[in-house]
């Protein structure tokens, strides 16, 4: 198999999780499926703003948080750029997964709604990914 079919075959099992997971948004987002679809953009939109805050938040507050004892101001600089690095790395890998769901779906309207909630679930995901880090 060449690296251009697993490509396609791993972007296509995840829009399948896409799609399923898009079956199920109205028990996830608190997005009224009923609305009109500008509207129902700017939910969705409202809630991938939302959650990034959250992110910026647990990301800042990790930082300033970060163990004093035993560790030097050389350690903890590693530590503050390894956690920047991996934010923007996670930020560009959300960006490029939803964008290639948008361009699946043809850019429509649908597509929009699919991108927004691809925006959000990952955004959730990596908000579960911090409770994660600061349980330990």
């Amino acid at each position: 198999m060449t690296i251009q079919s697993t490509l396609v075959l791993i972007t296509l099992i995840f829009l399948a999780g896409a799609v399923q997971a898009s079956d199920q948004r109205a028990s996830v987002s608190s997005c009224p499926a009923d609305r009109p679809q500008r509207e129902l953009m700017h939910c969705m939109s409202t809630e991938v703003d939302a959650a990034d805050h959250k992110i910026t938040d647990l990301l800042t507050s990790s930082i300033a948080t970060l163990p004093d004892a035993q560790v030097s101001d050389e350690e903890r600089r590693q530590a503050r750029s390894s956690l920047l690095s991996a934010q923007a790395a996670w930020q560009e890998y959300r960006e490029k997964t939803c964008t290639a769901v948008l361009l699946y779906l043809d850019d429509g309207d649908a597509g929009k709604l699919e991108y927004l909630d691809c925006k959000r679930r990952l955004a959730e995901q990596r908000l579960h990914d911090f409770d994660l880090f600061e349980a330990k």
